[in-house]
């Protein structure tokens, strides 16, 4: 049976958010619903990512973090994660996953809203 090994020690918000298009690109409203949890927060200095084509590429650095938390319905891919400790807001970038299928911890990956 899968357990987390380390504590849930970050204060995170569930931001629900509805995709809506505007001017061909999918914006993010919040919607009222909010929820308070805890997870284990790991990141790792962010990834880097390749910008540009040809001479003119650069090396860019992307914010991610991995979060393990207990499994909530509440959580969809379209929600936002708000770490409480920094201030900073994030969206989900992996599917979360349900581990074992036994609806008791979540583990995703998110990156940072600029």
């Amino acid at each position: 049976m899968y357990k987390i090994k380390d504590r849930m020690t970050t204060p995170i918000l569930i931001i629900q958010t509805e995709p809506v298009k505007n001017a061909g690109r999918v914006v993010y409203k919040e919607t009222e619903n909010i929820e308070q949890a805890w997870c284990v927060w790991k990141g790792y200095g962010g990834t880097e990512k390749q910008v540009g084509a040809g001479q003119t590429t650069l090396t860019d650095y992307e914010d991610t973090a991995t979060i393990q938390m207990r499994y909530t319905p509440f959580l969809t891919q379209n929600s936002h994660i708000k770490n409480q400790l920094t201030g900073l807001t994030y969206r989900i970038i992996s599917i979360p996953d349900n581990i074992n299928m036994v609806n008791q911890y979540l583990v995703f990956k998110v990156k940072l809203i600029v």
